[in-house]
């Protein structure tokens, strides 16, 4: 009877004490790799930013804040083209004054961690090429080592793949390193990946869209590429007239030239009569094309009939080619004529 007793009783208290013990919390981790290092002036590094799940966890979205000391250090070049994001609402940008780097991307159906057994390391969101000036930076003198902590913002979170966005408990693993007095001379692993990129960015859409909420109703384009070796460095947008290619329609003699854009991008021709134009380029130069042709037919055909805005392109072809075929019979006709072709009997 006793015995029974003191058992219940211990068993009271195991459970009591379960309770009030800590569960433990499985959170995702963010983390800088390589955690540490040495550099010194006019080295060039790269620092990659990794995501890992909790057993049993998937996310699908992260918004990522780096901050790193401008005195001893620069940002030069963010690549995502080995990420295992896929959308970018945020690509990633640097801001140089104070020292930020800033993306935000997801993938859809979320990433549940590598694969077991996988050598590969899967889990790169995006790689940070820094580059370290001389001795001398805005009147300050380096006289001896100098510490380059690079660690993740307050703003940092990853999202849950739960179908509401919840926040996960997240683990923030950032960087130490040390900034000598004399290069340490390492490889330049970002040289190597930027000469070794001959391939240009993938095949990608541009897409119109209108919103009266947004950019006050005007039409405006969407769009994002992918490049998988160096990374898409930049965008170039171009509007021209499908009648008189590399020309702004509208403008007789002005040329469409083509300016850095980020996506979205509001259309400078709001009567959707413009081809567009949008290159995406690489960090090694390699440029990928998507045109998205005009919208207002009408308006084109309106232009073949009427000759409105100078003279059409297909215009100058069918004149030139009727020209030519007058030129081509009066040369015959000549020709024969003069060697009897048309000669009358006597």
């Amino acid at each position: 009877m006793s015995m029974r007793f003191e058992n219940h009783f211990f068993l009271k208290s195991l459970f009591a004490l379960l309770l009030l013990a800590p569960l433990p919390v499985f959170a995702a981790t963010l983390s800088i790799d390589p955690p540490a290092g040495k550099f010194g002036p006019g080295d060039t590094f790269v620092l990659t930013v990794r995501l890992d799940t909790a057993p049993g966890e998937c996310v699908n979205a992260a918004s990522v804040d780096l901050h790193y000391p401008t005195d001893w250090m620069k940002a030069v070049a963010v690549s995502n083209g080995e990420s295992l994001f896929t959308l970018w609402p945020e690509a990633p940008r640097v801001d140089l004054a104070e020292g930020v780097v800033q993306f935000a991307g997801g993938i859809p159906g979320g990433y549940c961690g590598r694969i077991q057994g996988d050598p590969e390391k899967t889990n790169v969101l995006v790689k940070v090429i820094f580059s370290l000036p001389g001795n001398m930076v805005g009147g300050k003198v380096a006289t001896g080592p100098e510490p380059l902590p690079v660690t993740f913002g307050a703003e940092t979170q990853v999202l849950l793949n739960d179908g509401l966005g919840t926040v996960a408990p997240l683990v923030l693993r950032s960087g130490s390193y040390t900034r000598e007095l004399v290069s340490v001379g390492g490889k330049n692993e970002w040289l190597d990946i930027v000469h070794g990129d001959t391939t240009p960015p993938d095949a990608f859409t541009v897409m119109l869209e209108q919103d009266k909420n947004t950019f006050q109703g005007k039409y405006f384009i969407v769009f994002a590429a992918v490049d998988k070796q160096s990374g898409v460095h930049h965008y170039e947008i171009a509007e021209d007239d499908p009648l008189q290619l590399g020309f702004t329609r509208g403008k007789a003699g002005e040329k469409a030239l083509f300016v850095t854009a980020t996506s979205p991008y509001v259309l400078r021709d709001q009567t959707l009569g413009s081809r567009v134009i949008v290159r995406a380029l690489d960090h090694a130069g390699n440029i990928e094309e998507a045109i998205l042709p005009p919208k207002d037919v009408q308006s084109i055909q309106s232009t073949l009939a009427e000759g409105e805005g100078g003279t059409p392109t297909l215009w100058w072809f069918i004149g030139g080619g009727s020209a030519l075929c007058g030129l081509i019979f009066l040369v015959w006709f000549f020709y024969r004529r003069r060697n009897g072709g048309y000669t009358e009997e006597a």
